[in-house]
């Protein structure tokens, strides 16, 4: 039996189909004359393995039954845009991005998305410094539909694109720009597969976003110099000195006169008073 394969580029939605292309080789009997003959009969059968391309697509994404929210909300207030299988959803300010196509969000899904900018974007506490990281971080926060954070993070069924400033002293450098995805402590550096884009608000480092929530921040190649130590903390304690006043305590002599003299005026006093009394009856 021969097989044929027949095609050069394969992917996801190949196909393949079974055809018949050997030869098989039988026999069967027949009477010639008063004779039983075993008479020989070939015949030819296909039997190949050819690519063709699929033409089935994946299935249009699908929102889920029901009323959709306009917005999301947690337990502290902060809004949500609603992203959603059928439309996406898109979150677009002058320094930063998030945005998702249609298909992106899993069907019969939704997810709320906020991306704030946080503080400055520092190295401090890395474990490792493979890039330097400057500008701002930016945090990109997720709820289900009920307000709550997805636990585990909630995983789009393709990845948004996420877009972050890129920092002025950078623009000498920016083959070497990378987006930086940090866990939640700061203390971990992943290297996202970035490129740069021209957006109405300028140029923008960008890059494909899996999950979230996500802590983003730009990075360049290469470690930073070391950190500063922390600074010591010198605690002054001071001696307060009572002022001198100039007086001296009584020697032992002078207090024992003076208790006696006291003592010698009360007792006076008591028998003056006991002879008013006296001569008064």
């Amino acid at each position: 039996m021969s097989i044929c394969l027949i095609g050069t580029e394969i992917d996801r939605n190949s196909v393949f189909t079974m055809r018949n292309l050997s030869i098989i080789t039988a026999t069967t009997p027949k009477r010639i004359g008063g004779m039983l003959t075993l008479v020989a009969v070939s015949a030819f059968v296909a039997v190949a393995l050819i690519y063709e391309p699929a033409n089935a697509v994946d299935p249009a994404p699908v929102n889920p039954r029901g009323p959709i929210p306009a917005v999301l909300a947690d337990s502290d207030g902060n809004t949500y845009e609603v992203f959603t299988p059928e439309e996406g959803g898109s979150i677009i300010s002058e320094d930063h991005s998030f945005i998702a196509v249609p298909g992106d969000v899993p069907s019969a899904y939704i997810v709320g998305v906020r991306m704030s900018k946080g503080g400055e974007a520092s190295n401090a506490g890395m474990t490792h410094h493979r890039y330097t990281l400057s500008g701002n971080y930016f945090i990109i926060d997720a709820v289900d539909e009920n307000g709550k954070t997805p636990s585990p993070a909630f995983r789009f069924r393709n990845p948004p694109l996420a877009c972050l400033p890129i920092p002025q002293h950078f623009f000498a450098n920016i083959d070497s720009m990378t987006v930086i995805a940090t866990d939640s402590e700061g203390l971990t550096q992943t290297v996202l597969n970035s490129g740069t884009r021209v957006q109405d608000t300028g140029l923008k480092l960008c890059a494909f976003v899996g999950t979230v929530p996500s802590i983003l921040a730009v990075g360049l190649e290469g470690a930073p110099g070391p950190l500063p130590p922390t600074p010591e903390v010198v605690v002054e304690v001071r001696v307060v000195e009572l002022p001198v006043t100039g007086g001296s305590a009584p020697s032992r002599n002078l207090a024992t006169l003076l208790l006696i003299l006291g003592l010698t005026i009360v007792a006076g006093v008591v028998w003056y008073a006991k002879s008013l009394r006296l001569g008064a009856r």
